[in-house]
């Protein structure tokens, strides 16, 4: 087993440690990962629920199936908190070795979730769209976040996918093609969404990229 302790330990030197793990130990650590996961009192614990998630993804590939598993899971205590500590650390998935196929699969995971999820409980929604728009590459994150804030089923999906834009408008040069297709969106979002609150927050955004727009002029 690993001899740091998974909540304190960067996630860097947490998935090393896995990485040196016989089969058969990694086998025996998700098995330990699920279970407190799986149990309401410890996944409602900071601690052993952040620690538990950062093994289940140091332990990719082999743990697919169990990441899977709790991004679709819609009811139970303690579900969301456990699905806004894996989006903290889905990003990491793509510097993992072996877990490549699983990393390519991240955006369409996130993209299902935020489409899909109905309410904003513990901020797992929000935290969806700060993977897609600051944690991953823009090119990965930034045609999910674009489908997602105009199509998203529920206000909690589009929310989240304006904050993730929010995000992606800071990274990206004023004026560029990939800025001025975040700016048409919220254009469009701003006079056409069904919530208030949406239009509100993509007014502030358009705003905000005017200032930007100012400031490099």
């Amino acid at each position: 087993m690993i001899t740091s302790d998974p909540y304190r330990t960067p996630f860097s030197v947490v998935a090393e440690e896995v990485r040196r793990l016989s089969r058969s130990d990694r086998r025996m650590l998700l098995v330990v990962a699920k279970e407190i996961l799986g149990n309401e009192r410890s996944r409602m614990n900071e601690e052993q629920r952040v620690g538990a998630v950062k093994l289940i993804v140091a332990l990719l590939p082999d743990s697919a199936e169990t990441i899977l598993s709790w991004v679709k899971s819609k009811t139970g205590r303690g579900v969301h908190e456990v699905q806004f500590t894996l989006f903290c650390f889905l990003d990491q998935a793509r510097f993992l070795p072996g877990a490549e196929r699983f990393a390519i699969k991240v955006p369409q995971i996130v993209e299902d979730y935020l489409n899909h999820v109905r309410a904003e409980t513990s901020q797992a929604a929000w935290m969806a769209g700060d993977l897609l728009g600051d944690h991953l590459p823009v090119s990965d994150g930034l045609p999910v976040l674009l489908r997602s804030a105009r199509s998203a089923k529920f206000v909690a999906g589009r929310a989240g996918a304006l904050h993730g834009l929010e995000h992606v408008l800071g990274r990206l040069k004023v004026g560029s093609y990939r800025s001025n297709r975040v700016v048409t969106l919220l254009r469009e979002i701003s006079v056409h969404d069904k919530s208030l609150r949406l239009r509100a927050i993509a007014l502030y955004l358009l705003e905000e990229e005017r200032k930007r727009e100012d400031a490099a002029s």
